[in-house]
């Protein structure tokens, strides 16, 4: 005999203990205090070089060393399964010594180091030998009830072991045979002084049945009985046969081995009953789990208010259909001393998380949800998970509905949701308040386009909830159909969008839940569809025809509310001062069988003069209601119209005429806002009415920015190194000049500057937006001040969020760890650039990138050089396609694409080819007339512009790393527009000259001066788009004619009213009209000179009298003569 502990319950097949007194077994105390303690100092020394005892690998059965959050302790484990989520991967392990399944992060998980492993695990799995289950066995049929062999032990077996083992003051067991690595025992208890053996005491008891060693198959019995009753043709519903039971006071004697059922007596009650409510299976079904409802009813018939249908009563935080554990305030935390697993654990409950009890939404549906039933939501907070989450766990709580269901590895719900960040989500909050319920092992399951994903995806054992998204699922089903046979309850999340952006697949989905749940062994089991959504469409009004059992449809969005009941839209424009007169002549002439509808005043006072105007007319007719719309309702008018548009409503062709104005409008107030994201890295906006940022192009922000004395590239091939990820195809980095790399003498210059103590020193006054040096990772970065903690402004040390300039990532830090930059460190421009990879987008209408593909592509290109065809500039911003890294073969002097960012992407799966995108991108630029789309006319150009990536490349091109900074920060952190501070004025910063002769003609000009004005005339006819800007000392003039692109950019010889100066149209051709700073004669119209630029001599009789010399013609005739023949040189 041996003494023992328990650590860990899970039937009596199935127990942990420590062994305590027996020489042979014996766990020394001391050793594993001794083992912990040295296993937590050696990984907690070795944190900042965590890469040394990483595992390279993970897979299942694999003894490592994890960190369990619980026990605030480094702990042996076995790893049991693996599951990816959106930015990790978790491992579901089991602690070893302390006999604990516990989620781990996969940077949680170490190497198991030998010397820790010499000890064996103080965990020992016991079973009791030579005991096995039984269950109650009824025969309908028959009218009779056995008890036989089982597989699983019942709830009531396992309660009663418990309780035996909680009231023992020792526990001994007698070891019979090892198999593997589990014990088979006599185990042995001591009560009241009195010694029990608890494997008689199970037989006894009639929980459990002895079987001889050699006895392999114990459910013969039970398959016999199972195939008798499939072969009879009388069979009888078993839900419906037990409700009789159900329904009397007295509970049923209990039965002994062999001994029959007392006859159920009430057998036309029973046949009644299946008659009148067969339909409605389902809902009796749900009805059975929660019988205790069903105890209302004294004289066998059914009440009323047993079945549902329409009617819900709200319920409170009290009275809510929820576990006693998702509603309990008290919790209790257990230490790590504390291993006994019988105590409560910490539980994250809805009253935890500061939860005040359901909404009104909540209210009403969280009671036909916990029952089973199926529910539509609508409501303006539709897309909170929490109005199906708690019922739908306290449902799954109860667990004893789905023992007909095959037993077999399979998921009993699966939530459906419209992309993978709100599944992440959903899946986060399963993880926490699931802890309530009995082990329910989500798992989120986006499954991308690799077919070989699919095949060899694996499923977590014990899997009983699913999160995923439609095309998803589909793709899982083509491969794993049958592990969806256990499958009752299917959720749909934001039900609106699913059916907008899948609507195919959600059919399909549909179509497979209900061929399943026909299936005839599945008649006890439950089957449950909710849908939770904002809005109310003719795909969800489809959902509940087809697919849903009388369904309960709770609609708190009034306006949705009347869209289900059809409610008739009437829309009328008139001007505001005509509201009432309008409204009563349509009451007028309305017909006296109308419809109702609605009447929205914008005030209460106004709700009472339209009250007092039509009480007298309308007398007895029935009410009506129409939506007057006037020149104040702008604000609301889009919203009107995207209402309207999901009715059967006539829309007035005037309300989309005045929803356009209103929309153009909007756009105008965004030209100073950034171009949208969306539309940049994919080439659409999913809605551009609601999106706040720009979709026009803005030629003074998007002209491309300067970086030295040279603009970003239009055209050619370009090198470029990325610093800072910000999703799969949108980076930020550096374009790197193989001539002349300013940034790196920069960088140089800044170390040797910094070299001297005395030159660190800290800012005292740290001014918002100014520009500071920063010591990170033996490199000085340029960093500006973005933010600044407002709470600490006035302390010695405060937070400051900062971002790094010539990198593109922001990052935060301490005030007093920025140094002053002196002014010439500051002279070159922000060289981060934003680069976006084209034609590549998310799968299944995505519109943000998985963080799978963004790891991978992290990794994958941080601080490499790479070549990149450069396809579009504007702004800050460079697309390319491709992108590609090179890989040098120095022994044949040449290099080879390594790989292929682009291609990457896609052979992931996760990514889908998107080909509009330039062509959206060029369609927009056209629109806004911007040159860079202009091919270059001149044919010079240098080799990059010319080469293909597939060329070698020499040595002479290598670029020396080590004169540029490659720090990486791989902080995920989002970042805007970086150079939207930084640019107060791009227009300023860009050569213009040089861009005019690559990318555009430089039109004719001929001018000439007055005393106070100077005229230049554009020789260009038939001109489309001209513009014109004018500052002090400069003018720009930019038009099309035909399909070319005209720009003059000039730097003037004096200054300029650019208020009062204007460009006119005259006899076809452009007129500037230049108004002069100071009154006099300008010897030059240029600082330099351009052959384009040129003297009217038609006008030169008017120009002989404001000469300032006494022999003006003459003198004024030389000077021109000279500068035409300057101009001649030139040519």
């Amino acid at each position: 005999m041996i003494e023992v502990f328990i650590l860990k319950i899970e039937d009596p097949g199935c127990f942990w203990v420590i062994i305590k007194g027996c020489d042979t077994f014996l766990d020394h105390e001391t050793e594993y205090q001794k083992l912990n303690i040295e296993m937590n100092n050696f990984y907690n020394s070795v944190y900042k070089d965590v890469e040394k005892v990483k595992p390279l690998l993970l897979e299942e059965g694999q003894a490592c060393v994890v960190y369990c959050q619980e026990l605030k302790c480094w702990c042996r484990a076995v790893i049991k399964s693996i599951m990816s989520s959106a930015d990790h991967y978790l491992a579901e392990c089991f602690l070893v010594d302390f006999a604990r399944y516990v989620p781990v992060k996969s940077k949680n998980i170490r190497v198991a180091v030998e010397a820790f492993m010499q000890l064996p695990y103080r965990a020992k799995k016991f079973r009791l030998y030579c005991t096995k289950p039984v269950t109650l066995h009824i025969d309908f049929c028959e009218d009779n009830a056995e008890i036989v062999p089982a597989k699983k032990w019942d709830s009531a077996a396992i309660q009663y072991f418990q309780n035996i083992l909680k009231a023992t003051t020792q526990i001994e067991a007698k070891l019979c045979g090892v198999e593997e690595d589990i014990f088979d025992v006599y185990l042995y208890v001591t009560i009241k002084n009195e010694k029990v053996c608890v494997n008689d005491d199970l037989v006894a008891k009639n929980f459990a049945c002895y079987v001889t060693p050699k006895e392999k198959k114990i459910d013969c019995s039970e398959k016999s009985t199972t195939k008798s009753l499939e072969s009879s043709p009388d069979k009888i519903n078993p839900a419906l046969a037990l409700w009789p039971m159900l329904l009397q006071e007295k509970n049923p004697e209990k039965l002994e081995k062999g001994i029959s059922c007392q006859k159920l007596n009430e057998k036309q009650f029973k046949l009644t009953l299946k008659k009148k409510y067969d339909e409605k299976n389902g809902c009796l079904i749900i009805n059975f789990v929660h019988f205790h409802q069903l105890q209302k009813s004294k004289s066998g018939i059914l009440q009323p208010s047993v079945v549902l249908r329409n009617k819900i009563e709200p319920c409170s935080f009290e009275t809510a259909p929820l576990s006693v554990d998702l509603k309990k305030v008290n919790t209790t935390v257990l230490t790590k001393e504390e291993i006994i697993p019988s105590q409560k654990r910490n539980c994250y409950t809805l009253r935890k998380n500061k939860f005040l009890g359901p909404n009104h939404t909540e209210s009403y549906c969280w009671p036909p949800i916990a029952r089973g039933c199926d529910v539509v939501v609508v409501s303006h907070h539709g897309n909170d998970p929490l109005l199906y989450i708690p019922p739908m766990l306290t449902f799954l709580h109860t667990g004893g509905c789905y023992k007909s269901l095959p037993s077999r590895n399979g998921p009993l719900a699966v939530i459906v949701c419209p992309g993978w960040k709100k599944a992440q989500h959903i899946f986060e909050l399963l993880e926490e308040y699931g802890r309530c319920s009995r082990p329910l092992h989500p798992m989120l399951l986006i499954i991308g386009l690799n077919k070989e994903e699919a095949q060899n995806m694996k499923f977590q054992r014990g899997c009983e909830v699913i999160i995923t998204t439609p095309h998803s699922l589909l793709r899982l089903l083509k491969y794993h159909s049958l592990l969806f046979l256990r499958l009752c309850h299917l959720i749909f999340d934001e039900v609106e969008v699913l059916f907008s952006e899948a609507g195919e697949q959600m059919l399909t989905i549909l179509d497979y839940f209900k061929k399943t749940i026909i299936i005839e062994e599945r008649e006890s089991a439950p089957h449950q569809i909710v849908a939770v959504g904002a809005h109310w469409s003719k795909h969800i009004e489809l959902l509940t025809k087809e697919f849903m059992n009388d369904p309960y449809i709770v609609i708190t969005a009034m306006e949705e509310a009347a869209l289900y009941g059809n409610v008739q839209q009437v829309v009328q424009l008139c001007l505001d001062c005509e509201k009432t007169s309008t409204l009563l002549r349509m009451l007028e002439f309305s017909p006296s069988h109308a419809q109702k509808t609605l009447i929205f005043t914008g005030s209460v006072a106004e709700a009472e003069i339209v009250c007092k105007g039509t009480s007298s007319e309308q007398g007895n007719k029935k009410a009506k209601s129409i939506l007057l719309l006037t020149e104040r309702s702008a604000c609301c008018a889009v919203g009107v119209l995207r209402y309207l548009e999901r009715t059967d409503a006539k829309i007035p062709p005037e309300l989309c005429d005045f929803t356009a104005g209103v929309l153009e409008a909007k756009e105008d107030k965004k030209l100073r806002r950034p171009l949208c994201h969306y539309f940049k890295v994919s080439g659409f906006c999913k809605d551009k009415r609601i999106c706040p940022d720009r979709h026009h192009i803005n030629p003074e922000i998007d002209m491309p920015r300067k970086l030295t004395d040279q603009t970003l590239p239009t055209a050619g091939y370009i090198k470029i190194i990325p610093f800072y990820i910000m999703n799969a195809t949108n980076y930020f980095g550096r374009i790197i000049d193989k001539h002349e790399d300013l940034y790196a003498a920069l960088n140089v210059e800044m170390k040797e500057y910094f070299k001297e103590s005395n030159n660190k020193m800290s800012v005292e006054k740290v001014e918002k937006f100014a520009l500071y040096g920063l010591y990170e990772k033996a490199i000085f970065h340029r960093v500006q001040v973005l933010e600044m903690s407002p709470k600490e402004e006035n302390c010695v040390f405060f937070n400051v969020h900062i971002k790094f300039i010539d990198e593109g990532r922001t990052s935060d830090t301490k005030n007093h760890q920025l140094l002053y930059l002196p002014q010439r460190f500051q002279n070159l421009p922000p060289q981060a650039v934003e680069f976006i990879v084209c034609r590549v987008k998310p799968i299944d209408n995505e519109v943000e990138w998985n963080p799978k593909v963004t790891r991978y592509i992290h990794h994958k290109i941080i601080g490499k050089l790479h070549e990149a065809k450069v396809v579009l500039s504007l702004g800050n911003t460079v697309w390319i396609d491709p992108m590609v890294h090179l890989t040098k073969l120095s022994d044949l002097k040449t290099s080879v694409i390594e790989y292929n960012v682009r291609a990457e992407i896609l052979s992931m799966g996760m990514g889908t080819d998107n080909p509009e995108h330039i062509d959206q991108l060029k369609k927009l630029c056209q629109e806004g007339k911007m040159f860079p789309l202009i091919p270059p006319l001149t044919p010079n150009r240098t080799r990059e512009d010319t080469g293909g990536l597939q060329g070698s490349i020499s040595d002479d091109d290598k670029i020396s790393e080590n004169n540029i900074s490659l720090q990486v920060n791989k902080e995920n952190q989002k970042s805007g527009n970086v150079w939207d501070i930084i640019l107060t004025n791009i227009c300023l910063l860009i050569d213009w000259e040089s861009l005019s002769f690559s990318h555009s003609f430089h039109p004719e000009i001929k001018w000439f001066q007055k005393e106070d004005v100077v005229i230049l005339k554009i020789r260009l006819r038939n001109v489309k788009d001209q513009k014109c800007k004018f500052f002090r000392e400069r003018v720009v003039f930019s038009a099309w004619v035909g399909d070319k692109f005209y720009l003059a950019d000039m730097d003037l010889h004096a200054n300029i009213l650019k208020e009062e100066s204007k460009c006119l149209i005259k006899n076809e051709e452009p007129i500037i009209t230049l108004v002069k700073e100071k009154k006099g004669s300008w010897h030059n119209l240029l600082k330099k000179r351009n052959p384009n630029v040129s003297f009217d001599f038609d006008h030169w009789e008017e120009c002989e009298d404001i000469s300032p010399f006494s022999n003006g013609k003459t003198i004024l005739l030389e000077t021109r003569r000279k500068d035409l023949k300057g101009e001649e040189s030139i040519h």
